[in-house]
């Protein structure tokens, strides 16, 4: 696991010793808009009025978002779903970025960078182990938000209530419109003539029957254990994989599985980072 920058190191020809190479105090305006072109940009939603009101919808209901206030909009040509799980770690799905690739949190007028790594056993084919972790430049503010929990050591029983978050769209090929939305579902049994996967979480996904579903927009959300009360207490088991319409599924990375567990308590341990669930109690869900 590695988070990665580089240096670049300045040869002079021979005969030119004394020689010395100086740069100017200001930024290149041009490299900060490549960099601002070439990141991946996390958000945080702001609340409106539409918001505060639940909206029926075919995979749950619109969502105040300062209810979930770790809950992030990820923007990378499309549109992900990403958590807050410490005061400098982001929760996302693999498949969502590039390893090493840099990232913008974006909260207001503040930009903050950040670098991303994937497990080291996700399967890009396959996207077993649908994981990755990003750390952010600056760390945010202790009491200015509420993180998420992971849990690393347990995962829902079959027949299991659990709750689908994500800012995807309602039904298969329809639009995104920017909103945070909840539903419930209930975990399954992985479908007949479906590959073993030892890390995947699958639910129902019977839209006729009102279950949610994960639609694109949704991946690297993350799949909570909680009650009906948005505002109590959970704990994030998984993170948003992908669909099959197919199979009538959708699909989650366990946190609690072996790779994961490891990944994120190495990475936890790499970086000196707090994760809530793991090393960190203060200001967690």
């Amino acid at each position: 696991m590695r988070l990665v920058s580089f240096i670049v190191t300045v040869c002079l020809a021979a005969g030119h010793a004394s020689a010395q190479i100086a740069f100017e105090d200001e930024s290149n305006p041009s490299f900060d808009e490549f960099s601002r072109q070439n990141s991946t940009v996390l958000e945080m939603i702001e609340p409106d009025a539409e918001n505060e009101v639940g909206q029926s919808v075919g995979n749950g209901q619109v969502v105040d978002p300062r209810l979930f206030q770790g809950v992030l909009r990820m923007r990378t040509g499309g549109t992900c779903t990403a958590s807050l799980i410490g005061p400098a770690v982001i929760l996302i799905a693999a498949h969502c970025v590039q390893e090493d690739r840099r990232i913008a949190f974006v909260a207001g007028n503040l930009r903050v960078a950040g670098l991303c790594v994937i497990s080291p056993t996700y399967n890009p084919v396959r996207h077993h182990d649908d994981w990755a972790l990003c750390l952010l430049e600056r760390r945010v503010s202790e009491g200015t938000v509420t993180f998420e929990t992971v849990d690393i050591s347990s995962r829902p029983a079959e027949g299991a209530s659990v709750a689908l978050t994500g800012y995807g769209c309602t039904f298969r090929g329809g639009p995104l419109d920017g909103r945070l939305r909840i539903g419930f579902s209930t975990v399954v049994d992985r479908p007949a003539g479906f590959r073993r996967e030892p890390s995947a979480i699958f639910t129902e996904s019977d839209v006729v029957q009102g279950e949610a579903f994960l639609c694109p927009g949704d991946s690297g959300g993350p799949l909570f254990v909680m009650g009906d009360d948005a505002s109590g207490p959970r704990r994030i088991v998984g993170v948003n994989s992908r669909p099959t319409f197919e199979y009538g599924v959708s699909i989650f990375s366990a946190l609690s599985s072996p790779s994961g567990a490891q990944f994120i308590r190495e990475f936890a341990s790499s970086t000196n980072e707090q994760i809530c669930g793991v090393n960190r109690e203060l200001g967690c869900k």
